[in-house]
């Protein structure tokens, strides 16, 4: 079973895309709204983090409790969708989820802006002014989520498999091309990308557990299993609070060997420099 991520802008055609091969292939089918409504049922919210992101004021440890916290909630529910069959993920930036996971396909659908700024105006009744500066407003939005919760720019060419230019691309034309992708050998599940998805599920798991309210750590943490090890760091010292986690993963995971140390968590970079995608004038 393949995992299929289509990422790009609202207004560009990506859902429609997602939505139309899910139904061709009979392929579970889940998008960045649906997700966010899933993991607000979990007590997984967004509008802090996103306004503050827009704003470019966004530091200190609990956005960054936030920022991991809502990433561990997505990637613990594509692995939940994924154990359940084939799955076409549609979001801003999808293919950045799932790293390392061999059977992930990750691709990007762009359109030209002139066309994006047209189905603004149709769909929310704007003037053509109004309607690109709605569209640029949302765009520089996206743009500074990306940054900060992935470490990347939406349209860095190393993130994705396949791109889509839907320029002259046509609807029925598209499907049958990324129909082909998603059950092409290269993207077959191996024994070894079953194993990473394993240990996303338990991770994402952990990391959870570990920060839910109420009761939970309350502070950033990085969760990491390989092969079944759980390994957790603490960006705050203290042996109580060492020794909680460990009795929580003894007591939770007697199966799974576990450290807990203290350490500087990783943060993501948003590199600068990179190979991006190169548009056609007039996007």
């Amino acid at each position: 079973m393949s995992i299929l991520m289509i990422a790009g802008l609202p207004f560009g055609g990506g859902e429609r895309l997602a939505s139309g091969l899910a139904k061709e292939l009979g392929w579970n089918l889940l998008t960045r709204e649906d997700a966010i409504s899933r993991l607000a049922e979990e007590d997984i919210h967004l509008g802090e983090l996103e306004v503050a992101a827009s704003k470019g004021r966004i530091s200190g440890n609990r956005f960054d409790y936030q920022r991991r916290r809502y990433l561990a909630g997505m990637t613990a529910l594509l692995c939940e969708m994924w154990s359940k069959g084939p799955l076409v993920y549609y979001g801003r930036a999808g293919h950045r989820l799932l790293p390392g996971v061999r059977h992930v396909a990750r691709v990007g659908v762009f359109s030209p802006r002139n066309l994006r700024v047209e189905r603004v105006q149709e769909r929310l009744r704007l003037p053509s002014a109004k309607a690109v500066e709605f569209l640029s407003s949302v765009d520089r939005d996206i743009e500074s989520w990306v940054r900060y919760v992935h470490g990347a720019t939406l349209q860095e060419a190393d993130g994705f498999d396949l791109v889509l230019w839907t320029g002259r691309l046509s609807f029925r034309t598209a499907v049958p091309v990324l129909g082909a992708l998603a059950v092409g050998m290269e993207f077959q599940p191996t024994e070894e990308s079953r194993s990473r998805m394993r240990d996303l599920a338990l991770e994402s798991r952990v990391h959870l557990e570990l920060t839910c309210e109420p009761g939970g750590l309350g502070i950033p943490l990085e969760v990491i299993a390989r092969g079944g090890r759980i390994h957790v760091t603490l960006g705050k010292a203290g042996d109580p609070l060492a020794q909680k986690v460990r009795g929580f993963l003894r007591d939770r995971y007697p199966g799974n060997p576990a450290d807990v140390t203290f350490g500087r968590l990783k943060m993501p970079v948003a590199p600068m420099g990179g190979r991006l995608l190169r548009m056609p004038r007039g996007t």
